[in-house]
């Protein structure tokens, strides 16, 4: 493809097609040829013309090459030709069907693994990931069997991706670890931060560096602080947590009221308890304690310890009296039966 975009721009062209010159049985060149209907270069500019007009797609998704001509040919613009030899078919490849596009991802994917390897990156099998064209990774970077990583996502040096993570549209810092079934879109991921295995960062997620994120967590639209950490079980929604920050698990951000989202803040070094619910919009202050298995509706205040939860009561005998009476019930339903 380099060869014909030289070309392209060597020759001044406004069009150039790729072209086949036809050979008879003899092996001699006729005046046919053959114009490869799925690629043209052209020039567009501000003077392009009916050229830069031209709808160059037919409804089938195939290059209109006529259409293409007959625009240029009406303004007298410069019209090229490629001539393709047989070294050179080897770098196109023609789509007609749907496992026509499955050659052509796996050369894309090809072509990008060997662009990244030649940089640095390690692939521990290099045939089981997918990387989009757009993706930027850097050099000490160990990515794992079925990794994908997509759009404009940008991955820093020195990281670790384990199998079956998902990347779309993010940016991660250096030596971030990613484990294994991890889905991110639409994040940013400090350095030396950690995910996974089995979290999902949604879009307008922040981790800052040295953060933790572990096991079936889930954030959205959510800024976790630097060091702070939510290793299992937990979902923060709309909120900003900040630095030294322990999430107990089972915590959850009551963001939604049924009409909008509601924010939560939760101050440094804060401790959240595990099985707590943070009902939004409500603010835990700096170095304050959760107690477990609170709900929490009210602001806390600095330092201070909140419990949010209904007394213990103890009713001695209460399951055997409650068998006996099942049982009973049971007897004398069948009794009825009988």
């Amino acid at each position: 493809m380099l060869k014909v975009l030289k070309l392209h721009q060597s020759s001044n062209n406004n069009l150039t097609l790729l072209g086949e010159k036809v050979k008879s049985e003899d092996g001699k060149e006729f005046e046919d040829y053959f114009i490869y209907p799925g690629l043209a270069i052209v020039r567009f500019g501000r003077d392009s013309g009916r050229l830069g007009r031209a709808k160059p797609f037919k409804k089938s998704g195939q290059l209109d090459v006529v259409s293409l001509v007959e625009a240029a040919w009406s303004d007298e613009e410069r019209i090229g030709f490629s001539w393709l030899g047989e070294e050179d078919k080897s770098a196109f490849i023609a789509v007609s069907n749907l496992s026509d596009f499955s050659r052509v991802a796996r050369f894309i994917r090809g072509q990008k693994v060997s662009e990244l390897a030649a940089k640095g990156v390690f692939f521990l099998s290099p045939e089981e990931v997918w990387i989009g064209p757009e993706v930027r990774v850097g050099k000490g970077t160990v990515v794992y069997p079925s990794v994908i990583l997509e759009g404009q996502t940008k991955i820093g040096e020195e990281c670790l991706l384990y199998p079956h993570c998902h990347i779309i549209n993010s940016r991660i810092g250096n030596k971030v670890k990613v484990f294994g079934a991890t889905v991110i879109e639409g994040c940013r991921i400090e350095d030396e931060a950690q995910v996974g295995p089995f979290s999902r960062l949604r879009p307008e997620t922040r981790l800052r560096r040295g953060s933790r994120v572990g096991n079936f967590v889930e954030m959205k639209k959510t800024v976790f602080g630097k060091g702070s950490k939510a290793m299992h079980l937990s979902y923060l929604g709309d909120a900003k947590v900040e630095d030294k920050v322990n999430i107990g698990a089972g915590t959850i951000t009551c963001n939604y009221d049924g009409e909008k989202k509601n924010k939560t803040f939760i101050g440094k070094e804060a401790f959240i308890g595990s099985g707590t619910e943070l009902v939004a919009p409500v603010r835990v202050g700096q170095g304050a304690y959760i107690a477990a298995g609170s709900t929490i509706t009210e602001d806390v205040s600095d330092e201070a310890l909140a419990i949010a939860r209904a007394r213990q009561l103890e009713k001695p005998g209460w399951a055997r009296k409650r068998k006996k009476e099942i049982l009973a019930k049971k007897k004398k339903n069948l009794n009825k039966s009988k």
